[in-house]
């Protein structure tokens, strides 16, 4: 597996950098080595363009508590936002899991982008505290909602064109929820529209549908 990861290109760490067009806005991001790196090279591929090796629509990233997996779906998303037509949304269970991990960590690890050394907005970024939604100087757009039953899916999300659908602890959700959430996967974001999800292990939860094939019967990925 190792082998096949190595085709991948090498954009880990990577910067954004609004400085040119806003005066301000510059991160650098350090994925750590190993899964972080792999996860952080695929991407969700380029609109109108052959899908590339490294271009996938839909990634399960799994792992123990405390392996940086919400981080690296927060990060992973910056490789998008110099589309002004971006527009991803993190999921979560409950509103009050929301507030007290992705969303908090989220107005840390972008803030840097979003304003100048005076601490000013710049461009179109601003933070919407109430509606949880950060907008980037170009005017991509980051959105985080709660999803705790089947029909606040259909409810909240009918008519909605999502470029990137982010899951974190996947397997808090419904097949329901995740099968409502596919059919809204269209945008006018130069970019190919994707969802990626990470999760904990669960013996019981449907996304063995989509994992099993990769996994021996000892419990080990197929290499």
């Amino acid at each position: 597996m190792s082998k096949y990861w190595d085709n991948f290109p090498v954009n880990a760490p990577f910067a954004v950098d609004f400085t040119k067009e806003y005066g301000g806005g510059y991160l650098e991001v350090h994925p750590q080595k190993g899964p972080q790196t792999a996860f952080i090279a695929c991407s969700g591929g380029i609109s109108g363009q052959d899908l590339r090796e490294q271009d996938f629509p839909l990634i399960f990233y799994g792992g123990a508590a405390g392996g940086g997996k919400s981080w690296s779906l927060l990060a992973d998303a910056l490789k998008y936002i110099d589309c002004p037509d971006f527009y991803a949304v993190f999921f979560r269970k409950t509103i009050k899991q929301l507030r007290r991990t992705l969303w908090k960590e989220a107005k840390k690890m972008y803030m840097p982008l979003l304003i100048n050394k005076n601490g000013k907005f710049i461009g179109k970024a601003v933070i919407k505290e109430q509606d949880m939604i950060i907008r980037f100087p170009s005017g991509a757009t980051i959105e985080f909602s709660y999803l705790d039953r089947d029909q606040s899916a259909e409810e909240n999300w009918q008519g909605a064109e999502l470029t990137a659908a982010y899951f974190d602890e996947f397997t808090h959700f419904s097949e329901y929820v995740f099968n409502y959430v596919r059919t809204r996967m269209r945008s006018d974001s130069k970019y190919e529209s994707f969802i990626r999800c990470g999760l904990n292990p669960h013996p019981n939860h449907f996304v063995h549908k989509y994992l099993d094939i990769f996994i021996q019967e000892d419990g080990f990925a197929r290499k």
